[in-house]
């Protein structure tokens, strides 16, 4: 007994005596109690259960104090009761009465009532200690069962979660999410599927089973759970919150939707697919099976293959072959064979079968795989009764025929075909014609057929190349049509290939005649342009100088005679000059210029050019200068070389001012010798170096000193340069002087 229940009843033998004196207290506590009584509906309801859990299921102590209670309330019953009748004088007697009655039924409550609590206490502890390891085994398996397990109240907080739970949750323990809700933990709109699934039971009381919900777990990832959620309800029956189960199912919706994506690929596959037992009896079949065999799935499965498809044209060694294979783990390749539809009707497959076997290899069954070749089979058929029938015509034809497949196989080519391209007909029907095709005709020809296919034209011709077998080119007029069966679909090509190559020959031959005459002609223009232009400028200066040295002559001017001969003479020079350019070179045009090399030494014939022009340069005070080894000798056309090198030596002083340089070098390099003439002059621009060779843009300029300049020089030099098969360039920038190159690669140690 505490100390709370001795001043209980301390307080209570106290206070009768001032309840003794005031019968209105007394009439106010008969009105709190009964207003206790009728307030309280718990009491009113549920006072049987309450006696029976306050002496049947409380602890002895509690008992004890419960007792002590009433006997101290029967003791206030009976003082009220003589005190309410004015029996005053019996009152303490009365009083003295209780108090020996209290004492008397002490012993009997603590026999009756208090030692049997005792006993009680002791079978409770050990139902409790079962009950606890019952708890502790019931939470062993939640927390080791592989599915989810949680615990929510009617606020959706959670009370309890497993292992897995916790997992989903992302929490390593169940204090982190006691009392937290799914919005705690996923997105908005799972959290609110969630919720609404909780508020559902807990509203109607009724079970959520095997739910599909979707969530995403803390690494992201997308887990389908199938989930039960059930009511959870206290003593009295109403419902406090719920428990939830869920099982991982992702990974079987992922083989569900494969599945599903496999079923719907079979059934929507134009192949004929089927399965059977291992003895042949029909477990399933795919809609073009019973469309094309004409069979309705009830009819086929359950029943064997030789029953359903037997046409007759498998024959038995056949048959036992085909089951010789499949029950030991083999699958039959694709084969070609009839099979009978239900009307009766034959059609050709093309058709294979594979074993199928479980994840412990064991033999459960066969997987065929058909396919309706009959329309390519009829077109075979068609294309050979063709063959059949023009063969005679095709074989003999005066131009090559050939059949040609959609892909470009050669199917059938004739003789004449054969003879074109070199190969023989087993060689060609190995090829496509893409393979024998010139690489620059065979874009052309692939458009042309694939227009040929899509039915945007009917035919098409066009002048191709092909390849010889032994490498030569074959040029041939093809003419092709394609043939199509009765429903539109292409069969074959028809080609008709004629030899052209000797008129591609002629008309090239023709060409290049063409272009050859042209080119003389052009060449032709340009030299009587010289003729008419640069002739026409020396002879009048001799005319108009001549008819003033007449009369100079007949007035003895001696100076301005001097003058003038020496202006006739330089032009009678240049006349000459433009002569004998124009006569080597029209020589070199019309292949009348000889070219006779020569052993000689290029150094002698470097002086004699030298001594040609060296009055020339000294009128304008330019030095010619050497730069050469002591000797060189080459083979090479003596006159060619000298004219070449006296038109270089010849520019450089027409385009070097009065006391300028000009110097001649020669060095041997690789077998080649090159020769150089370099000069202090004007340079040449930019725009005019790629016209000094050209015939086409003959480039004529004054030098320094007015010379004129015929303008066939450097191209005549180009000519003999090429012609001893060296090379001519220059080397200029304008204002700063140019060099000349050109090589001889006849050199001779």
């Amino acid at each position: 007994m505490n100390n709370s229940t001795i001043k209980f009843i301390y307080l209570n033998c106290l206070t009768n005596y001032f309840l003794r004196k005031n019968l209105n207290y007394y009439e106010g506590v008969l009105y709190a109690l009964k207003n206790l009584v009728q307030k309280s509906n718990l009491i009113q309801m549920n006072r049987l259960r309450l006696f029976k859990f306050r002496i049947g299921e409380s602890s002895p102590k509690f008992l004890f104090m419960f007792l002590i209670f009433l006997i101290l309330v029967m003791e206030l019953i009976i003082m009220f009761a003589f005190d309410i009748l004015d029996y005053k004088n019996y009152f303490i007697n009365a009083s003295i009465d209780a108090t020996l009655l209290v004492i008397m039924i002490t012993p009997f409550l603590y026999y009756f009532f208090y030692k049997p609590s005792i006993k009680y206490v002791r079978n409770t502890k050990k139902v409790e200690e079962r009950l606890q390891d019952e708890r502790l085994l019931l939470r062993t398996v939640i927390d080791n069962i592989p599915y989810s397990i949680y615990g929510k109240d009617i606020s959706g907080r959670k009370t309890l979660a497993n292992f897995m739970e916790l997992k989903y949750l992302g929490a390593k323990s169940e204090e982190e999410i006691l009392g937290k809700t799914d919005f705690d933990f996923y997105p908005k709109e799972i959290a609110e599927a969630f919720f609404n699934d909780d508020k559902f039971v807990i509203q109607t009381g009724k079970a959520v089973i095997n739910r599909e919900e979707y969530l995403i777990d803390k690494k992201g990832d997308k887990k389908v759970l199938l989930t039960s959620k059930v009511p959870l309800k206290d003593e009295y029956g109403n419902i406090k919150g719920i428990v939830g189960i869920g099982h991982d199912i992702t990974e079987r919706k992922r083989v569900e939707e494969s599945l599903q994506k496999l079923n719907l690929a079979i059934s929507n596959s134009q192949e004929i697919i089927f399965m059977t037992d291992n003895d042949g009896i029909f477990t399933f079949v795919n809609p073009t099976f019973t469309k094309i065999y004409g069979f309705t799935e009830e009819e086929v499965v359950g029943k064997t293959t030789p029953r359903i498809l037997n046409s007759g044209f498998f024959t038995k060694e056949d048959f036992k072959s085909f089951w010789d294979k499949i029950p030991s783990k083999q699958s039959v390749p694709k084969t070609e064979y009839r099979n009978k539809c239900k009307d009766g009707k034959l059609i050709d497959i093309e058709g294979s079968v594979d074993p199928i076997i479980n994840a412990n290899g064991d033999l459960i069954g066969f997987l065929g795989i058909h396919r309706d070749i009959t329309k390519r089979k009829l077109a075979e058929e068609t294309i050979r009764e063709s063959e059949e029938k023009f063969k005679n015509a095709f074989q003999y034809s005066a131009i090559g025929i050939a059949l040609i497949s959609p892909a470009g196989k050669w199917l059938k080519v004739n003789l004449k075909v054969c003879e074109m391209v070199g190969y023989s007909e087993e060689e060609l029907l190995s090829l496509t014609f893409q393979d024998i095709t010139h690489p620059d005709d065979l874009t052309t020809d692939l458009d042309f057929v694939k227009q040929l296919l899509a039915g945007e034209i009917e035919t098409y011709s066009m002048e191709k190349r092909y390849l010889h077998k032994q490498g030569d080119i074959i040029w041939v007029l093809l003419s092709v049509s394609l043939v199509r069966d009765k429903d539109g679909a292409p069969l074959f090509f028809i080609s008709q290939i004629r030899d052209v190559t000797d008129r591609k020959r002629a008309e090239k031959e023709i060409q290049e005649t063409n272009e050859e005459l042209i080119k003389i002609n052009n060449e032709k223009d340009k030299f009587f342009s010289i003729i008419a232009h640069d002739l026409k400028s020396p002879f009048n200066s001799i005319v108009g100088f001549s008819e003033l040295l007449l009369e100079q002559i007949k007035a003895n001017d001696y100076d301005e005679i001097e003058k003038h001969t020496e202006i006739i003479l330089q032009s009678s020079q240049t006349a000459m000059d433009l002569l004998k350019n124009l006569m080597e070179w029209s020589q070199s045009q019309t292949g009348r210029l000889d070219f006779n090399p020569e052993f000689f030494e290029l150094v002698e014939v470097i002086k004699d050019v030298e001594r040609l022009l060296i009055g020339v340069a000294e009128q304008k005070s330019i030095k010619i200068l050497k730069t050469l080894p002591s000797n060189a000798p080459i083979i090479a056309d003596k006159d060619m070389i000298s004219t070449i090198l006296r038109n270089l030596v010849s520019n450089a002083i027409k385009f070097t001012n009065t006391g300028g340089k000009i110097t001649i070098a020669a060095q041997d390099y690789q077998n080649k010798l090159t020769i150089s003439v370099h000069d202090t002059g004007i340079g040449i621009p930019p725009e005019a170096i790629d016209k000094l060779f050209n015939i086409d843009s003959k480039h004529s300029t004054y030098g320094t000193q007015n010379e004129k300049g015929t303008g066939l020089g450097l191209i005549l030099c180009k000519e003999f340069v090429e012609k001893h098969g060296g090379k001519i360039w220059v080397e200029s920038e304008e204002g700063n002087g140019s060099t000349f190159y050109f090589t001889l690669p006849h050199v001779v140690k």
